[in-house]
């Protein structure tokens, strides 16, 4: 299953497309058992934004998912594909905690006080280790070192291959 996700994000950021709504209630599964991203309702083109006004971001004001959301998007409605690997670090915190909501106990308007202090979930209990880095990794601060959808598409397929 995320094999299969990270895969279509990848797709998507090579054609430069951000969802801007990946969370598991947004994966579906086919009936041969490959997840498919769906609702591509707030997805956004950057090659449109980008003739618009310059630049690889977007900045239109749509209601997200504070929990899944990364925070320079909480803070300045800047979504990127890196926006989207945040929440693709979340989607990985959702299926290996077996569908908890993100942040228990945290209150959602709580999320970003607490993400600006440093604060970011643990992996779930028997999450494997290469994972849980993945995730620290998809929440880095600086959106700049977050990895993109490729390259976290070719470590799992590495794992797959160790398995």
């Amino acid at each position: 299953m995320i094999n299969d996700a990270c895969e279509g994000l990848a797709y998507l950021e090579k054609n430069r497309i951000v969802h801007r709504d990946i969370a598991a209630s947004n994966i579906l599964i086919a009936d041969d058992n490959t997840a498919k991203i769906s609702d591509f309702g707030l997805a956004i083109c950057l090659e449109t934004i980008g003739k618009e006004n310059g630049n690889n971001i977007t900045t239109e004001k749509i209601k997200c998912r504070t929990k899944w959301t990364a925070p320079e998007v909480l803070e300045s409605k800047k979504y990127t594909h890196k926006s989207d690997m945040w929440s693709y670090g979340i989607l990985l915190w959702e299926i290996f905690s077996y569908g908890r909501c993100p942040y228990p106990r945290l209150p959602a308007d709580d999320v970003l006080i607490n993400l600006k202090e440093g604060y970011r979930m643990e992996p779930p209990d028997g999450c494997p280790t290469e994972i849980g880095d993945i995730m620290r990794q998809a929440w880095h601060a600086d959106s700049n070192r977050r990895p993109s959808f490729s390259q976290i598409l070719e470590r799992l397929k590495r794992l797959d291959a160790s398995f």
